[in-house]
């Protein structure tokens, strides 16, 4: 048998040396060798009673510095604001929760701020900006602490914690953790790209304003198999930031059920919004609207398809408005944008039942309603089949005097009382096609399926209307 060469032998061993150790760095870049990092270790006490702020950031700050996982064994940790950091995965272990300080001091005051006109809202608990490459990962818990007790609600009162907020992130993942009890919004995520949440459970019931999440000029969004119970919108798309449209957004699997709308898209609009998918979810128990699409302040809302959508007592299934309104707080001032467009938005496969319990039986319809400078156009329903609860009276069925929306606020109230139409009440409409569409009715009900007024290019084929 032939013998290698003591120099060959020693290059052999130098290569062999090379590949273990880009392996290595490979392997830490694509996370399969992140470092560990205990925040017990850096002094945090997991009593619920100790305030670990200054321990917990003093853990993240060690594990940026190499990327790593920073773990919270079981147990509460109290905490004010911390600032995640690059390369940080902040992983709660079954059992494990980062609760929120009833203390507004402990808050800091230069986390940003959602673009309303909320200022109450700009403390947060949990804060990123400019961070890539960070995730929250586990079967632990964040918890706001957020009660009306805890944070008494009002507008202009005193300040209400949000759970979360990222401003110009990149690569963010969150995975199987729970959010709950924010003292107001859940999350605000804006100007952020390539954000993947899945396996969440979050419970936003504490207080007023309970968003889930909220996604403002971001791109390449993917929310999957979420459950958000919320006492105001579960999901949100704006896009308050100039020239940053919020765009290529895909939601699935998820579970809604909120007082105000399961998904709200628009309002503030100062950029396009386009692209958007949601597939395989259920809305149920929803006092306001299922689908909320508004169009406010310019720019275009475009390209969107909303397929296999099942219903259990949502007040209004569909509502979508086109007028001009000021909603980003920078702007408040400024005069009113010339209306934008709303336009290619699919229903297909859509089934259930509108009202709720809660609510009374004759504000339950959907609404197509644009301004007569401005409709909205190419709104198509698909496969749908939804069931109203009646309730409309004669009085209501010849109600000829709903306002236009103008420069109103578009919410249901705008509109001074019931719509005439039980199902579907359309003004300011191009391109409105039905294809096997069924608006039926229970119980008593005067007023017609279908209004229109200021409606070109409307087709329906297969309709079913009337009582059930």
């Amino acid at each position: 048998m032939a013998s290698i060469k003591p120099g060959l032998a020693t290059g052999l061993l130098r290569l062999l040396l090379c590949l273990v150790l880009l392996l290595s760095s490979s392997c830490a870049r694509l996370g399969g060798m992140k470092k560990d990092f205990n925040v017990v270790k850096y002094g945090a006490v997991a009593d619920g009673k100790s305030l670990c702020t200054k321990a917990i950031q003093s853990a993240i700050d060690a594990c940026s510095k190499s990327g790593g996982k920073l773990v919270f064994p079981a147990g509460v940790y109290l905490t004010g604001t911390i600032y995640i950091k690059a390369r940080v995965e902040l992983h709660l272990e079954k059992d494990a929760v980062i609760l929120g300080s009833t203390n507004i001091n402990d808050y800091t005051t230069d986390t940003g701020g959602i673009r309303y006109n909320t200022p109450w809202m700009d403390r947060c608990l949990i804060y990123a900006e400019g961070a890539d490459d960070i995730s929250i990962t586990g079967e632990g818990a964040l918890d706001g602490n957020g009660s009306q007790e805890n944070f008494p609600p009002g507008r202009g009162g005193a300040a209400r914690p949000m759970l979360l907020r990222l401003f110009n992130c990149e690569n963010v993942v969150f995975r199987g953790f729970q959010m709950r009890n924010p003292a107001s919004w859940g999350s605000a995520i804006i100007g952020c790209e390539n954000v993947d949440i899945r396996n969440l459970r979050i419970h936003n019931r504490a207080n007023w304003n309970g968003d889930g999440l909220d996604f403002d000029s971001c791109r390449n969004v993917t929310v999957d198999n979420c459950e958000i119970d919320a006492s105001d919108d579960c999901i949100c798309l704006q896009a308050s930031e100039k020239d940053r449209p919020c765009e290529n957004i895909k939601i699935t699997n998820c579970r809604f059920s909120t007082k105000w709308a399961a998904i709200r898209i628009g309002l503030l609009t100062r950029s396009d919004i386009r692209n958007v998918e949601m597939r395989d979810c259920h809305f149920h128990d929803i006092e306001d609207s299922g689908f909320k699409i508004q169009m406010a302040e310019g720019s275009v809302m475009e390209n969107m398809v909303f397929e296999n959508i099942t219903m259990e007592n949502v007040t209004r299934p569909v509502f979508m408005t086109l007028n001009s309104h000021r909603f980003t707080r920078a702007l408040r001032d400024e005069p009113l944008p010339p209306p934008g467009k709303l336009r290619n938005i699919s229903f297909v496969n859509i089934k259930g039942k509108a009202g709720n319990p809660a609510v009374k039986d004759a504000q339950a319809y959907m609404t197509i309603m644009g301004v007569p400078e401005q409709k909205i156009e190419n709104v198509e329903f698909k496969d749908v089949d939804i069931t109203f609860p009646g309730g409309g009276t004669a009085e209501t069925a010849r109600r000829q005097d709903v306002p236009e929306l103008g420069d109103w606020k578009p919410e249901y109230f705008s509109f001074n009382g019931d719509l005439p139409a039980y199902g579907l009440y359309i003004r300011h409409a191009k391109g409105i096609i039905l294809k096997n569409v069924k608006l039926r009715f229970e119980g008593e009900e005067r007023r017609s399926a279908i209004i229109r007024e200021d409606v070109e290019d409307f087709s329906a084929t297969d309709l079913v209307v009337g009582a059930k």
